[in-house]
């Protein structure tokens, strides 16, 4: 086991997942030496470091410093676990709105980029309405283009995505089965996403690259 001064005070909290406290500077000197507590200078005397818990998982630390040294006693400590709890809640849930929000500017933008390429379709089409079968066979897989952008606009998850494709973009290859499959594991594994070519008790969910 390493000693406290190699862990410094964030290393100890996050190996201890707990409140851990220092009284004084000097004992803040003492336990992790000088380089041991990044975050207050030596004008702070008392600090407590608290963990935050996420899903099991120390997701971040918040600490405090006081110019007098002070003792923390029992109820300090368990009112800092508290305002930890309600500061994790409130980290887990700007993450998700981060993430929701993140999804829907690449649906956005995949609306947008597929809206540059109907509109570019669009004009080839003008160039071909000279031979009608061939302007009916890309009008009908511009329709089907435009109901697949249209579909993934919506997506706002990989599995809404995967299933998207699934349904519409076979259409507009003329497709009769689709696979959606992501690189996991460091590129080193595909997970199916979705599949509609292999009966479910033949199903590979992951495979090796």
């Amino acid at each position: 086991f390493a000693a406290a001064e190699d862990k410094g005070l964030l290393g100890e909290t996050l190996e201890n997942r707990t409140v851990t406290v220092a009284r004084t500077h000097a004992e803040r000197i003492a336990k992790y030496g000088e380089a041991g507590d990044p975050l207050f200078d030596r004008d702070y005397q008392a600090v407590a470091a608290v963990p935050i818990l996420i899903r099991g998982r120390v997701a971040a630390v918040f600490a405090m410093a006081s110019l007098e040294s002070r003792e923390w006693s029992t109820s300090d400590r368990e009112f800092l676990q508290q305002v930890a709890v309600r500061v994790a809640h409130a980290l887990d849930r700007a993450n998700a709105y981060q993430l929701a929000e993140q999804a829907r500017t690449e649906a956005e933008n995949l609306r947008a980029r597929a809206d540059q390429e109907l509109s570019e379709r669009q004009k080839v089409e003008a160039a071909l309405r000279d031979s009608e079968a061939r302007y009916r066979a890309l009008a009908a897989r511009t329709s089907r283009l435009h109901l697949l952008t249209a579909g993934l606009s919506e997506a706002l998850t990989l599995s809404a995505v995967a299933t998207a494709v699934l349904r519409h973009a076979k259409l507009v290859v003329g497709a009769q089965a689709a696979s959606v499959a992501l690189l996991v594991n460091n590129g080193t594994q595909f997970e199916v996403l979705a599949d509609d070519g292999v009966s479910d008790d033949k199903r590979q969910r992951r495979f090796s690259v």
